[in-house]
């Protein structure tokens, strides 16, 4: 799929890809209340991913399999993906899945603050305010989680902590698509992918060797794995269609539905308690993403209103000069 589809149809495909990855976050969820290993669990989605990423890439789109950039790129998205499964499964232990999800989504933000070096525009008078919003909205909800005695104050801290960690790794695993968009001018798309998810299956292996783990994955391993890896890839997949359009649009819009679509179901499903310093998390969060989303208007508005009064200004103060001179 190409961006000569109509505007209205790309909105409907970051949509859809938002409401995939929704699913996603419950799949971690689901690996988290069955007490799955990481890797074990991580292998079972990335080679379900990989295989789906795989078939549509050999049936759709030629590939350049042999490009070395190709494979350092997306074998090091892998890594770093399996990398920041490390970091979320132990968060989801240390507070509620609300929370985790929230972040894992702000992670947008990386990719929107790193605009200039995709050749895109970086408001930096405006874009400080996300970052503000950001960290009011850990501190809300941190609060709300000492006031709701969800976790103790220790593991409040550290809770913030991995957040933080899990923030801006995923963020920058979120910007490699669009280095690969970049680097490979819309092709290769789904070879990457393919790539991308079975290296991350390959840094399983080599975890678990490392430390003599058991490489069979269980049968609750199988089944949040299989949830996570099919709807992460068709989420993926349908990302990645749209991946050249501005980075503030994809990834703010993909990632306000991502995460309503991921704490209603976690709120439903598991019935985590709310106060009000929650639901002011919440809230920022949401600004947050509904900023990002605005951001470009927002400032044209901006700058309109303060050029067209600041030339209406001008033009009354030499119109009196000329027209209204003081007697002498």
């Amino acid at each position: 799929m190409e961006l000569t589809l109509p505007t209205p149809v790309l909105y409907l495909l970051l949509f859809i890809s938002g409401l995939f990855w929704a699913v996603l976050g419950l799949g971690y969820k689901v690996a988290d209340q069955y007490r799955c290993r990481t890797a074990g669990f991580a292998r079972v989605m990335f080679v379900c991913a990989g295989l789906v990423c795989g078939i549509a890439a050999f049936l759709t789109e030629r590939t350049t399999w042999g490009d070395w950039r190709l494979w350092a790129l997306a074998l090091g998205a892998g890594v770093l993906f399996f990398l920041v499964l490390l970091l979320l499964m132990p968060a989801y232990r240390l507070g509620p899945a609300s929370v985790v999800w929230i972040v894992v989504n702000l992670g947008t933000l990386v990719p929107i603050l790193l605009s200039p070096f995709f050749n895109e525009r970086l408001y930096w008078f405006f874009d400080p305010l996300l970052l503000g919003l950001f960290i009011l909205m850990l501190l809300a909800f941190q609060r709300g989680m000492a006031q709701a005695k969800d976790t103790t104050p220790a593991t409040g801290l550290l809770f913030l902590l991995v957040l933080m960690a899990v923030f801006l790794s995923n963020g920058v695993l979120l910007a490699a698509p669009k280095w690969q968009s970049i680097l490979f001018e819309g092709a290769n798309r789904l070879g990457y992918l393919t790539i991308f998810y079975f290296g991350g299956a390959a840094a399983t292996l080599v975890a678990d060797l490392l430390r003599k783990e058991s490489l069979p994955s269980t049968r609750s391993e199988w089944k949040a794995g299989l949830l996570a890896g099919f709807s992460g890839a068709v989420g993926m997949l349908l990302f990645m269609s749209v991946i050249r359009l501005p980075a503030a649009v994809v990834f703010s819009l993909n990632g306000g539905v991502s995460l309503l679509g991921g704490v209603v179901l976690t709120t439903l499903i598991y019935r985590e308690r709310l106060n009000t310093l929650k639901v002011t998390g919440l809230a920022l969060g949401m600004v947050v993403l509904l900023t990002a989303v605005l951001r470009g208007p927002l400032v044209e508005k901006l700058q309109h209103f303060c050029e067209h009064h600041a030339i209406t200004g001008v033009s009354s103060t030499y119109g009196r000069s000329a027209s209204e001179k003081p007697a002498e």
